[in-house]
């Protein structure tokens, strides 16, 4: 099973918008929009990282289950689009 959050700007597993579905596990840039959201976790926007392990989509989708959390008002347009949407790679979460 495989437990996956996902983010305001739609990636999961940091795999940010634009991820193609053959990448690799690999050290990513997060985007400034992840960043800003992960500086609640920080005192100042400074100290969060600015890279990450990022695990490929094709050995996310690798998993009997997928577990997808989302949680706040923010995340449901997101997850609107989500279901009702087409397979790309602006949305990661739809792979």
């Amino acid at each position: 099973m495989q437990l996956l959050g996902i983010g305001e700007n739609r990636h999961i597993g940091f795999n940010e918008p634009g991820t193609s579905f053959l990448s690799k596990t690999n050290v990513v840039q997060l985007s400034e929009s992840t960043r800003e959201v992960n500086s609640r976790c920080f005192h100042s926007l400074k100290e969060v990282p600015t890279h990450a392990i990022s695990m490929e989509i094709s050995t996310i989708m690798q998993s009997k289950q997928i577990l997808l959390l989302a949680s706040g008002k923010k995340k449901a347009r997101i997850l609107e689009q989500l279901l009702s949407g087409e397979i790309h790679k602006q949305m990661p979460a739809s792979f």
